[in-house]
């Protein structure tokens, strides 16, 4: 177990995390691993700078392992580094109905195996209603190294109002200076004012996929 707090179901707001290390790489323990390995938990103005978490045999990796429901908002990162295997994001491996809004991050580095890998959330759990589950983010130096599925702030899922800039994101295929795999509504629809902004950031893959990526998303109906 390679966390500091195993689940969050009561609010948690207005705490700073500074100068935090984990380190595991015992194969066989449980996924969803971090500062908070799971939360169902309302969660606001947490500020977290200098965090290294470094488990790179496990999946659902972050400082949120897995953030299965509540409101995430107004949030700081500043000098963090993952590595894990899937299912990695600079503040959170995977969501199910947790919406998330408000992240400002900068200096942002992120390494994993595998994938669903993002600079912020590794793979957001399909959903049809049209309102966004992840707004307002503002991504600044965020550097990634993973498979497939990979975006500068988040490898699968959909998104309103997101920008990264001077950033490096690299990946086998799927790769997106913002998303990897971008859903829409209906699972590919259009994006038409979902304003993303991807600036002066470096996409790259290894593989005869990378024809699939694009400065914004990696794949999406719209992506040539």
């Amino acid at each position: 177990m390679a966390r500091l707090i195993q689940d969050v179901q009561t609010s948690v707001k207005n705490i700073n995390f500074e100068n935090i290390t984990i380190i595991s790489t015992y194969a066989s323990q449980a996924n969803y691993n971090g500062i908070i390995g799971t939360s169902s938990a309302n969660i606001s103005n947490l500020n977290f700078k200098n965090i290294t978490i470094d488990i790179p045999t496990n999946g659902y990796i972050g400082i949120i392992g897995m953030a299965n429901s509540g409101n995430i908002e107004n949030i700081n990162l500043e000098n963090i580094n993952i590595k894990g295997k899937t299912y990695v994001g600079g503040f959170i491996g995977r969501t199910n109905n947790a919406k998330i809004q408000g992240v400002e991050a900068k200096d942002i580095i992120v390494e994993a195996s595998g994938n669903y890998i993002g600079g912020i959330l590794g793979h957001q759990t399909y959903y049809t209603e049209t309102e966004s589950r992840l707004s307002n983010i503002y991504a600044d130096n965020i550097n990634i190294v993973g498979g497939t599925y990979i975006g500068g702030i988040l490898g699968f899922g959909k998104g309103y109002n997101l920008t990264v800039i001077n950033s490096n994101i690299t990946g086998s295929s799927y790769i997106g200076g913002i998303i990897g795999n971008m859903q829409s509504a209906e699972g590919d629809g259009n994006i038409d004012n979902s304003n993303l902004l991807s600036q002066n950031n470096r996409i790259s893959g290894s593989r005869e996929k990378i024809r699939w990526n694009c400065g914004i998303y990696g794949l999406f109906t719209k992506c040539r």
